[in-house]
């Protein structure tokens, strides 16, 4: 603001708030570089008032002299009078008349200074010195004040100037917009085919629009971070395996794979790849395919668009297992099995036929004996494709099909780890013929097959040949796929032509036979046309 006291001669004045002070940082006064003149003469003022303040002779309680005649009335007068009082004290004779200064006391005698005198530390000084400082700064505040005054009237005779000039005016540009900024409704229409616009209506849709403008673009897909994030989910990587071509992507589209994308560009690329890959591996597999479902299976599809869904489901699994487990606890008449003359039987058809199995299962449920006696057959579980008598064991087979038949037996000399089957030949150092025929002799065969229930049809049989001193366990098993149009009976038999009867009813560890039979359907069909 300009003053109101100020004199037009010779210079125009000018306000002292638009000069600043570009002297050195006066820590004393609190006034630094940047200040304007306003501040320098306040505070050089302050101090001033504050240094008055400290001489004003008022400030001072001399009633400890016991003054009869008038005190000091000024700050010299009164530093003159301390002076002289200790000098009297120190038994120094003064001339009041003498401008000399006494090399031994007062007025040359050390006096404590103010902060803002402290010089390198040095807390005291004599006093004519520290009266002669204080007179020499205050000197150089005065003449500070006239050469500001002078600025301060220079700057404001220029602050007239300016504030009598006419104030400027600025026009925005305008520029056309190629795209849609602001939809048309109330307002200016921003955008193709519009107007050229102001650039600051321009920014103000291209920040606010609610359909066009940034924030709404932000709204819609989210912040840097959640973009970050979306990036980092990629779930089909460069090891990822090519549906189309079998190696892995960053091998299959070497060139075009970016594999570490760090952009929405480079996700669209590989997105896009890997999109095209699927489609080109699903348009060559399902492209006009037909899908047949066998025996036991239902096939239903769905289609949507250009893809069809096949939903195939497995209705069952038709199965029949029967167990015979062999000790003391099971015995029932098939764990005794004797030896025959293999002159006296045709093979296994004239074998002895395993029945009263202890254990029978079909399909999820399975029913097991009590002790030491055998599945009932009024007990058996239900079976689908069939029926089981396992009084006689023969299984009837009802449904024409194939099946999967298969025996397996286990079975150990006697309750001896040391005994052998076929027993054990003995030979002298040098062996004789006749040591050698017997030896022959002792060796003998085990045999298990499946036959019909009349005995005249073989199904399938395996035999294990059992040597003297060396086999101790028969390990057998046997199987075959068969096909039937007619209903059929089948049962399980076994031939011991060994030297040895097997009776497993007083074995302490069980042995065991097994009967399974496994209805077999048609693979699924996929025909590609």
């Amino acid at each position: 603001m300009k003053p109101l006291n100020y004199d037009n001669s010779p210079c125009s004045p000018i306000s002292s708030n638009c000069v600043i002070w570009q002297g050195p940082d006066l820590h004393c006064i609190k006034l630094c570089t940047g200040d304007t003149v306003s501040d320098v003469v306040a505070n050089l003022a302050t101090e001033l008032c504050t240094i008055m303040e400290q001489l004003d002779i008022t400030n001072y309680d001399l009633s400890c002299f016991n003054l009869v005649s008038c005190p000091p009335n000024t700050f010299e007068a009164l530093i003159q009078f301390l002076i002289e009082k200790i000098c009297s004290l120190e038994g120094i004779a003064s001339d009041p008349n003498s401008n000399t200064k006494s090399s031994t006391g007062c007025p040359d005698c050390l006096v404590s200074v103010a902060s803002c005198f402290i010089v390198n530390n040095i807390t005291s000084m004599q006093l004519i010195d520290y009266v002669n400082m204080i007179g020499q700064r205050v000197c150089n505040i005065l003449t500070t004040i006239t050469e500001l005054q002078n600025q301060i009237n220079d700057l404001d005779v220029r602050v007239t100037v300016l504030e009598n000039a006419s104030t400027p005016t600025f026009t925005l540009p305008t520029i056309l917009v190629d795209c849609i900024l602001q939809n048309a409704g109330p307002g200016p229409y921003i955008g193709i085919g519009g107007p050229a616009t102001a650039i600051d209506l321009i920014l103000s849709a291209l920040i606010n629009d609610d359909t066009y403008g940034y924030c709404a673009l932000r709204t819609a897909t989210g912040l840097p971070a959640d973009i970050d994030t979306a990036i980092l989910s990629q779930c089909i990587t460069s090891s990822s395996i090519s549906l189309v071509y079998g190696t892995p992507m960053g091998t299959a589209y070497s060139g075009d794979w970016i594999g570490t994308p760090r952009s929405i560009a480079d996700t669209l690329i590989d997105m896009w790849i890997s999109i095209c890959d699927i489609f080109d591996y699903l348009s060559a597999a399902l492209k006009n395919t037909v899908v047949a479902a066998g025996e036991g299976i239902s096939v239903a599809s769905a289609t949507v668009g250009n893809t069809t869904t096949y939903t195939v489901t497995n209705d069952y699994l038709e199965t029949f297992v029967a167990n015979l487990t062999i000790n003391s606890t099971f015995n029932p008449a098939s764990g005794v099995i004797p030896l025959v003359t293999p002159a006296s039987v045709d093979g296994i058809t004239d074998g002895q036929t395993i029945e009263r199995y202890t254990q029978v299962s079909s399909n999820s449920q399975s029913v097991i004996a009590g002790t030491g006696t055998f599945v009932p057959n009024a007990n058996l579980p239900a079976i689908t494709f069939g029926s089981f008598n396992n009084t006689t064991g023969v299984f009837s087979i009802a449904d024409p099909g194939t099946y999967l038949i298969k025996a397996t037996i286990h079975l150990k000399p006697n309750n001896a780890s040391t005994v052998f089957w076929s027993g054990a030949a003995t030979f002298s150092t040098t062996p004789t013929v006749n040591e050698l025929e017997d030896a022959f002799l002792a060796i003998g065969s085990f045999y298990i097959g499946i036959t019909s229930d009349n005995t005249s049809d073989l199904y399938v049989a395996n035999s294990q040949t059992l040597t003297p001193g060396i086999d101790r366990c028969v390990e057998l098993s046997t199987s075959k796929v068969i096909t039937t149009a007619v209903p059929i009976a089948l049962k399980v038999k076994v031939l011991n032509t060994t030297n040895r009867s097997y009776n497993g009813t007083a074995y302490t560890f069980s042995d065991s036979i097994s009967f399974s039979i496994i209805k077999l359907r048609t693979n699924l069909t996929i025909t590609q046309l």
